[in-house]
Formats: C-alpha cells, structure tokens, sequence
C-alpha cells in the first residue's frame, strides 16, 4: 500500500473512532456499536491486504 493510501486508511479509521466516541457520548450506543463493527471490519481487511479504508467519509460526515 503506497503511503497516500496508508494516509487515508488511517484518517478514515480515526475518524471512524471519533464518531464512536460520539455516539457514546450522546448514549447512541446502538450507532457506536454499528461503527465499531464497521471499524472492526476494515481494520481486518487491512491485515488480510485487502482494500480497506473505503466507505468511511459517508459514515463520518453524520
């Protein structure tokens, strides 16, 4: 993975944790856990080299 993609994949997983301590904030547990699934999930392709990293910034801009 070159570094611009390692770039995105890592703003995209801390935006992903931002939002889930949000949710957890605001006691929307039911969205930090959909979230934390979702990051669970990339963060798994990644290790497999997989195309992580996708699909984040719609999750993330609500």
């Amino acid at each position: 993975m070159n570094i611009t993609r390692q770039s995105d994949y890592n703003q995209n997983r801390i935006n992903l944790m931002f939002n889930i301590l949000k949710a957890r904030q605001d006691s929307d547990f039911a969205r930090a856990d959909h979230l934390t699934r979702l990051l669970r999930e990339e963060m798994e392709k990644q290790e497999q080299g997989g195309k992580a990293g996708l699909g984040y910034r719609a999750i993330s801009s609500r």
